[in-house]
C-alpha cells in the first residue's frame, strides 16, 4: 500500500523550496554587491583613471552574467567608443579598434529602444 503525503510533508518540502529561492537570492545579492565593492576599490585607488575603473565593471559583469566575454562602450555625446574589452574574439576586438565610433547609430538605436526606454 503507497502512503499518501501528510499536509505537514507538503508544508516541509514548500519550506525547502523557499529557503532553497531565498538563499539563491542572497547569494546573487552578494555577488553584485561584491563587484561594486571591487569597482570602487578600483576607484578608489586609481583616482583620474578611467581605464582600470571601466575593466573592473566589465570584469564584473562578465563574470555575474556568466558570458564568454564583454565589451564595454563609452557614449561621448554624439558616438559611442569601446572603454573596455574583455576576453573579445580577436576578430570583434580588432573591428572594435579599427572602427571606433562607426558603429554608433546601431549602439544609439539599441540604447534609446532598451536603456533610455525600457518597457
Amino acid at each position: 500500500m503507497k502512503r499518501q503525503p501528510t499536509d505537514l510533508e507538503h508544508q516541509l518540502e514548500e519550506c525547502r523550496r523557499e529557503l532553497a529561492e531565498a538563499r539563491e537570492h542572497l547569494s546573487k545579492a552578494l555577488e553584485q554587491q561584491t563587484a561594486t565593492s571591487e569597482v570602487l576599490q578600483v576607484i578608489s585607488s586609481s583616482p583620474g583613471e578611467l581605464e582600470p575603473v571601466f575593466q573592473a565593471m566589465l570584469a564584473n559583469a562578465v563574470r555575474i552574467c556568466e558570458a564568454k566575454f564583454g565589451i564595454l562602450h563609452r557614449f561621448d555625446g554624439n558616438r559611442f567608443y569601446p572603454a573596455a574589452m574583455l576576453n573579445a574574439p580577436p576578430a570583434l576586438a580588432e573591428f572594435q579598434r579599427g572602427h571606433a565610433g562607426q558603429c554608433h547609430a546601431h549602439l544609439r538605436s539599441w540604447f534609446r529602444t532598451y536603456v533610455a526606454a525600457p518597457r
